[in-house]
């Protein structure tokens, strides 16, 4: 089996670790806004370790392009799901040459005030949701892309709207059971 592993650094100097917290939630660890954040900004990059390896795996990393998979680095590592989430992650391109180079950033949706959580939609697919315990008023019962969800079959019909979902239990070594998995996307 060849493997690959590429360590991504920041592409540009900013200080995210003075933006954002990491602190406790009901799920384990969380990414809290240090500061306010209008609409559209950018938060932070999301750094950390790419990996070229079918059988790859943990509970925070997520697929790339071309069978990529990246562990994130703290603090975004710990960056929790929600169906109602106040940021998203999109890849831009850094070259001006065009040669793929891509950095992976955490974008608000909305206003965030400071001491709130940041979180994002997962948008796993199908055959890797786990029952979700966002809470928000619009949670889906499951970690799962909304397109997704009615391959779900039986078990998402058999979640009540509203009703708090039970969430996954941790695995040894994972510090909340929110998990994030291979499957793990952007929009």
């Amino acid at each position: 089996m060849h493997e690959e592993h590429v360590e991504i650094q920041p592409k540009y100097t900013h200080p995210w670790k003075t933006d954002v917290s990491i602190g406790e939630t009901p799920v384990g660890k969380g990414v809290f806004a240090a500061r306010p954040f209008p609409a559209s900004a950018v938060i932070g990059e999301i750094t950390g370790d790419l990996f070229n390896d079918p059988d790859y795996g943990s509970s925070y990393c997520f697929s790339m392009d071309e069978g990529w998979v990246l562990e994130p680095s703290a603090p975004f590592r710990f960056i929790n799901h929600c169906c109602e989430p106040n940021c998203e992650f999109d890849w831009f391109d850094t070259s001006l040459d065009g040669n793929g180079n891509r950095a992976i950033y955490v974008i608000a949706l909305r206003d965030i005030a400071p001491g709130e959580e940041l979180t994002i939609d997962y948008n796993w697919s199908s055959n890797a949701a786990i029952p979700c315990g966002c809470k928000s008023a619009n949670c889906r019962g499951w970690v799962v892309s909304i397109d997704e969800l009615d391959k779900l079959g039986p078990r998402a019909a058999s979640f009540q709207r509203g009703a708090p979902a039970q969430c996954n239990e941790t695995k040894e070594g994972d510090n909340h059971d929110t998990g994030h998995g291979t499957t793990h996307s952007g929009r």
